[in-house]
């Protein structure tokens, strides 16, 4: 796992929420933050997401399920420099 200078934690060998489910408890119940797990590679499927995304008007289910895509989360000022990191 990496830990970015923006506080964007990386880690390129999950492949499911089942993979490391004491680090996914661990990070949600630390913390108010959104937590989003997601496939780094071409099709950037998600595999959870917290339900703390609620307070900003969405459902985990809206992107786990993919009826929304993750770029809806990311501000336009921001979505070029987010999107270079995970490529």
């Amino acid at each position: 796992m990496h830990v970015d200078q923006k506080g964007f934690i990386m880690n390129k060998g999950l492949t499911s929420t089942e993979d490391n489910p004491l680090l996914i408890s661990e990070l949600v119940d630390a913390t108010s933050a959104v937590v989003i797990l997601y496939n780094i590679n071409a099709d950037r499927k998600v595999f959870h997401v917290s339900d703390s995304i609620r307070q900003f008007g969405y459902e985990p289910s809206d992107f786990v399920e993919q009826k929304l895509p993750m770029s809806d989360l990311i501000h336009h000022e921001n979505y070029t420099s987010i999107i270079s990191m995970v490529n």
